[in-house]
């Protein structure tokens, strides 16, 4: 994948949910997200198809977004700021950005 940078918003259907993450990181501090931890379910991330900078939740906070695959499902994992991991969780209403 190459460098260039792209500009990505969650769909406003969706809300900033933090998760658990256990992840490799190599010698050069690569990471590699290996399980996502959610409400009380335990998921393993099959591949990672992809990592981009992205904006998903406003235009000020810029986090790395990695594509993954899930049970032969394609979703999205965010890290911001180097310590935080979120999803973008589906919710029933419509909300809009900073919820």
């Amino acid at each position: 994948m190459g460098t260039a940078q792209r500009t990505m918003h969650v769909p406003e259907n969706r809300k900033k949910t933090p998760v658990r993450v256990v992840a490799e990181i190599d010698e050069y501090g690569n990471q590699r997200p290996l399980r996502i931890k959610w409400q009380s379910c335990e998921y393993v991330v099959d591949r990672i198809l992809g990592v981009s900078r992205a904006f998903p939740f406003s235009a000020e906070v810029t986090a790395d977004c990695y594509m993954i695959e899930i049970g032969g499902h394609i979703s999205y994992l965010f890290h911001e700021g180097k310590k935080k991991w979120f999803v973008g969780e589906k919710c029933e209403q419509q909300l809009g950005y900073g919820v």
